[in-house]
């Protein structure tokens, strides 16, 4: 019998010592960290055409965006794994008071978000690139993904 409990506290020691992994530490979770910092934004040209900050929060679990164009508007975004769905969500919101609400998953190079709006749909990526690059695009379809308009490039450098 005292075997017994010594292996039950045995058990419940090692059990006990074993840590649990930190919240948002899954490869889903992570997908997004390679946007996070500090970024110039340009057109395909090359032009300037704002600057983003995105920071972690709350160990990483909310990734928070911080936009400003060259003409000085201002938009937010949060971004997060959505663990129970499956799927990243991204909540932007900007100066004009505009909303949209985005779902998107994991790709190899980066991360494809949807959002349907007004009889529309917008789907944005965010695409690693070799140099250390981000693109970002979206695409704008109002014909049931019939035919679809680019609406935003950006290539994001770190400053």
């Amino acid at each position: 019998m005292l075997r017994f409990w010594l292996a039950c506290f045995a058990l419940s020691f090692a059990s006990a010592q074993t840590p649990a992994p930190p919240p948002c530490s899954s490869a889903e979770a992570r997908a997004f960290d390679f946007w996070t910092g500090s970024w110039t934004v340009t057109n395909p040209a090359g032009k300037v055409i704002g600057e983003n900050r995105i920071e972690p929060l709350l160990g990483g679990c909310v990734l928070l965006e911080h936009w400003r164009d060259a003409q000085g508007r201002e938009g937010k975004s949060w971004n997060y794994w959505h663990a129970a769905s499956k799927r990243w969500k991204q909540h932007w919101i900007d100066a004009s008071g505009r909303v949209t609400e985005y779902t998107g998953t994991p790709t190899p190079n980066g991360i494809r978000f949807e959002a349907e709006e007004q009889g529309s749909v917008r789907v944005m990526t965010f695409t690693r690139r070799g140099d250390g690059s981000v693109e970002q695009k979206i695409e704008v379809s109002r014909d049931g993904r019939k035919s679809w308009t680019t609406g935003f490039v950006g290539i994001y450098r770190k400053r």
